[in-house]
């Protein structure tokens, strides 16, 4: 059930209006890169930058500009420590984590 809703907020961060029964992000990279792609390319602009890492043992989702300001270092907005997880699902994690955080602070 929770992927089902974690399915419909990922369709909704962007766009997608496919029904709820259909979503296969937490499945298929074809479903999933293109959210990650809307993280790195569609938010960023001159006043944000996001990046996302998927290494091996985590996922991490950076953010290097804030309000227009460059920040020192990255600042680390979402990391997903493996846990047995495939990248697949520890990136699909990383990404709901990321939709939550940014709902609330955009």
């Amino acid at each position: 059930m929770k992927n089902i809703e974690n399915n419909k907020l990922i369709a909704e961060f962007i766009d997608n209006r496919t029904t709820a029964e259909n979503l296969m992000f937490d499945f298929s990279w074809d479903w999933l890169m293109p959210v990650v792609d809307k993280i790195e390319v569609g938010l960023s602009n001159d006043q944000q930058e996001f990046r996302v890492v998927i290494l091996e043992d985590e996922v991490s989702i950076t953010q290097k500009y804030r309000n227009g300001v460059l920040l020192k270092d990255f600042e680390v907005i979402v990391q997903v420590d493996s846990d047995g997880s495939t990248k697949l699902q520890n990136t699909y994690k990383a990404v709901v984590e990321f939709i939550n955080w940014y709902n609330k602070n955009k």
